[in-house]
């Protein structure tokens, strides 16, 4: 369930992405089928996540959670997993988790059918939610979303409520 979460929410507000002139006819739910790597979380207003007095709008660069270190893998078939790619031992982790563990994330599509989201925006269904992320940008190699959500871990220390931007890149070969 924290997995699920995390999930959802680190794939804060907007998961999936714009229909690029250079997308070579692709769907955009076949542009995001692969393995993505977060590598930005950024936001307009300067924030102070980690509570150490300095306000800033990298907000990846304050951020110490568990699944900093992951990627999330979308499927054709609608589905999602996370992989857990971190050092042995993490104190951020739950215990127990180590490098290459994997755990089914949410379903989700795109959906386009809001004229305020240009792009489009990636839904993610759970058992008594959905959550949804505009699609700010997605092209063979990079994905940015926008949105807020509940980022939970393990600890309630370590969960935070995300606003922002959350860029991604593409792992491997695109398709």
């Amino acid at each position: 369930m924290k997995i699920k979460y995390f999930f959802s929410a680190l794939i804060i507000a907007a998961l999936a992405g714009c229909s690029d002139p250079d997308n070579n006819g692709f769907t955009q739910e076949q542009m995001l089928v692969g393995t993505w790597k977060l590598d930005a979380w950024y936001s307009d207003t300067p924030q102070d996540i980690d509570n150490d007095g300095n306000a800033s709008t990298d907000l990846l660069s304050q951020w110490n959670g568990c699944y900093k270190y992951s990627t999330v893998q979308f499927s054709a078939d609608m589905s999602s997993s996370i992989t857990y790619i971190g050092p042995e031992s993490n104190p951020k982790c739950p215990p127990g988790l180590l490098p290459n563990d994997n755990y089914n994330g949410l379903p989700w599509y795109i959906d386009n059918s809001y004229a305020e989201y240009p792009n489009g925006e990636i839904i993610f269904t759970g058992s008594d939610y959905l959550e949804s992320y505009e699609i700010v940008r997605l092209t063979d190699t990079d994905l940015i979303i926008k949105g807020a959500g509940l980022l939970v871990n393990a600890e309630p220390d370590n969960s935070y409520y995300t606003d922002g931007y959350l860029r991604f890149t593409r792992e491997g070969l695109p398709r």
